[in-house]
């Protein structure tokens, strides 16, 4: 898995230093509003405008960065990571229908799905796969092809890492769960497609149907 890891052109070149430079600002303004955004109360009008900001950020820091990620390339195993893909959301529901008998931990999910009633959930949508697309640029696009070891786990821990800035620590695990199959869908194809299908998928099953399980 891991020979595919790497476009092939990427791995012929070292990576200027300005893309570098350009890959730390974006994480970093990215954090900063991960931050600001659950800082929002739920309902609060300005949540929908500081999600829009932290999907433009990742969509800028993508073009910005570049690294030209295919969608699919020839000869991938794009059915097994649609399957997988698959599974990561069956297997979000099971759980969210699990959490609900966990108090807790239900309560730090419902606070997180409280920002859907932030405007109309049309609106809210669009923007959840808006920022579900844009992250896959950036993370499994950009900052995929300027990883040369190991892309799959770095790509994920920094994932992982930018989310933990929203203080929630349930998001914190979707990001380690959602990164880390998306990033190992683009081992498998070559490409982004499968992994921005997949991470859109999920964000709309998380918005329509999570919180009909929990009740």
């Amino acid at each position: 898995m891991e020979a595919m890891n790497t476009d092939t052109s990427d791995a012929k070149q070292s990576v200027p230093t300005w893309r570098l430079v350009a890959a730390g600002v974006t994480l970093a303004v990215g954090a900063w509003c991960t931050w600001a955004s659950l800082r929002i109360a739920p309902g609060d009008p300005d949540f929908l405008p500081m999600a829009t900001l932290l999907a433009l950020t990742w969509l800028t820091g993508a073009i910005v960065v570049g690294g030209r990620p295919r969608l699919v390339e020839a000869g991938s195993r794009w059915r097994l990571a649609i399957g997988i893909g698959v599974a990561l959301c069956v297997a979000s529901l099971v759980g969210g229908a699990l959490v609900r008998f966990v108090p807790y931990v239900g309560e730090i999910v419902l606070e997180v799905l409280a920002h859907s009633a932030s405007g109309p959930l049309a609106l809210i949508a669009v923007v959840t796969a808006a920022a579900g697309l844009a992250e896959e640029l950036f993370f499994r696009g950009a900052l995929y092809s300027l990883t040369k070891v190991h892309p799959i786990v770095v790509t994920t821990c920094i994932y992982a890492l930018v989310t933990a800035a929203s203080g929630n620590i349930m998001l914190v695990g979707a990001a380690v769960l959602v990164g880390g199959v998306t990033a190992v869908q683009r081992s498998l194809t070559g490409g982004i497609a499968v992994s921005v299908g997949t991470h859109v998928l999920w964000a709309m099953t998380m918005l329509f149907a999570l919180p009909h399980l929990l009740g």
